[in-house]
């Protein structure tokens, strides 16, 4: 049972975090309470979507209130110092750069090069997200029994699998999508190229959706117990750009880099089905 309340929010978590959240949204909640505010009700939207599919229960609700309140408390938390910094208008560069010499920041410029690699505030703060999600998940799962709707049940004879099966097939796919595109992303500005060239060449739609049909690969051949095919499907992507990795060393670690996330993402992600 608490595997499939935890799926339920994770399902939720990623739609609310991910797909209704883009880069102007990210970007603007750490410089305004406006758009902060905005992410969590948009953030909240899917998790109170789940009462269509599941009968709603006293303990139940609250779960979602807890959900949906932690994720905005996180984010309001971690938002907060930057929007401060973003609305000061009076300080002067001078009392600002005195002022960044003192507590917490000292530490930040004491470990810059761990700082600075935007995947790890990312990390940090999913992990967070998801471990307030599974604490709520343990304790509904304590002797309270999820009830799925009819129409959800319909859907999931419609397509052919178990309710669960559906449900784990859903946050598969939509895992292997945005989220990991992103991580991976985030990973590479590390090895990322000073030619601008080089730069624009790492971020095209093509390799995205190149990185989105092998996850999805790869994950049909885990469940159908063929983990073998994976190596196909690599020398395949391997074969189209066996030029260019030939010819450019620092493309070819890239790519070796980004190929091995991408596996290994979808390798973990199959774990859920």
């Amino acid at each position: 049972m608490f595997k499939t309340y935890f799926l339920l929010f994770l399902l939720a978590h990623i739609l609310g975090d991910y797909y209704l959240q883009n880069g102007t949204m990210a970007d603007h909640k750490n410089k305004h309470y406006g758009w902060l505010i905005f992410h969590g009700l948009l953030y909240a939207l899917p998790f109170w979507l789940i009462p269509l599919f599941v009968r709603m229960r006293p303990a139940f609700l609250w779960g979602l209130i807890a959900a949906t309140v932690s994720h905005f408390v996180i984010d309001a938390l971690k938002s907060w110092p930057k929007i401060r910094r973003a609305t000061k208008s009076s300080r002067t560069a001078g009392q600002e750069e005195e002022a960044e010499k003192t507590g917490f920041s000292l530490w930040l410029q004491s470990h810059r090069e761990f700082t600075r690699r935007p995947i790890v505030p990312i990390l940090f703060d999913q992990a967070l997200h998801l471990l307030l999600l599974a604490l709520i998940a343990f304790f509904l799962a304590q002797g309270h029994r999820l009830e799925l709707r009819s129409g959800f049940l319909a859907m999931a004879e419609t397509a052919g699998l178990p309710p669960s099966a559906l449900l784990a097939w859903s946050l598969a796919l939509l895992l292997a999508w945005k989220p990991s595109n992103l991580l991976i992303f985030f990973i590479l500005k590390d090895y990322e190229s000073e030619n601008p060239q080089v730069r624009r060449e790492t971020d095209i739609r093509a390799g995205r959706m190149i990185g989105l049909l092998e996850r999805v690969i790869i994950l049909i051949l885990v469940s159908l117990g063929q983990p073998a095919g994976i190596s196909l499907v690599i020398a395949a992507k391997t074969l189209a750009r066996f030029n260019r990795i030939k010819e450019d060393e620092e493309f070819a670690e890239r790519y070796l880099i980004g190929t091995l996330l991408s596996t290994l993402f979808a390798i973990v992600i199959s774990l859920v089905l």
